[in-house]
């Protein structure tokens, strides 16, 4: 009897580039890492990038620096948060953050810590800023300027933590909502715990960046379950701005209220 062929996913390099992966797979190489372990390692924190697609990003990165590669959607592939939308978050989030008393906040940032620097400006205290990152070369790198850094997915660190509550929680993952689904960690769960446990504060601000690309979720459908699960724990949003990038990326920023019990 023939065997059908197993069809593996086409390799793909922006996947490296949009979970945030780069600086860490360069770094693994650097010490004799295999595409094969890397994969395996992202696979564990909830980022599903095959070993072909690594394989394939460090081959096209020796030959042109990964800069310049555009998607079939004509996204951009430059540093997450060097490029003009990211900007735009940042700007839109630091005009709403006026209105919020700086208490706790929880960001997922990259390595350059823009997003909490943005924090600082709207007056929360450094020490009151709170980063999970699970990628290990990019959490050594915030580490080394940022203390409350901890080598874990949002998901483990909303549990680590569940009696700390906040007044501005960026939920950055550039991922889809629905996350890995073999994973007990995703977007959608993370939001989920968020709500249900009471960790936004009243008159708090919650943003989250998601990506559409191959998600079985569209971004509609995401936003009505982000405000169905906010309802369901007697929250009011109000839809404060949406934007979806040149591609299949998108920011929703809420203004959040509690509802009296």
């Amino acid at each position: 009897m023939n065997q059908k062929k197993r069809e593996y996913p086409k390799a793909n390099v922006l996947a490296v580039i949009q979970h945030n992966l780069a600086d860490d797979v360069l770094e693994m190489k650097r010490y004799g890492v295999s595409a094969e372990r890397m994969a395996k390692i992202f696979r564990e924190r909830g980022n599903y990038v095959g070993a072909h697609s690594i394989r394939k990003f460090l081959k096209q990165y020796q030959k042109k620096k990964i800069g310049d590669f555009e998607s079939e959607n004509s996204y951009k592939i430059e540093e997450h948060s060097n490029t003009e939308n990211k900007q735009w978050v940042n700007q839109v989030i630091l005009k709403h953050l006026k209105g919020i008393t700086p208490q706790n906040a929880l960001i997922l940032d990259a390595a350059d810590t823009q997003s909490t620097k943005n924090a600082i400006k709207a007056g929360f205290d450094s020490n009151n800023i709170y980063i999970p990152n699970c990628h290990p070369f990019t959490w050594k790198t915030i580490k080394r300027s940022h203390k409350n850094c901890f080598l874990m997915t949002m998901g483990e660190y909303l549990k680590m933590s569940k009696d700390k509550t906040y007044s501005y929680i960026f939920a950055d993952y550039c991922g889809t909502w629905n996350g890995v689904e073999t994973e007990e960690h995703s977007p959608k769960t993370d939001t989920k715990y968020i709500f249900e446990h009471k960790l936004l504060k009243d008159n708090s601000l919650f943003g989250i960046t998601l990506c559409s690309r191959g998600a079985k979720t569209k971004r509609l459908e995401s936003l009505k379950e982000i405000l169905d699960i906010s309802t369901k724990a007697k929250y009011s949003l109000n839809l404060l701005e949406v934007k979806e990038y040149i591609g299949a990326m998108y920011f929703i920023l809420f203004k959040v209220k509690m509802e009296v019990e």
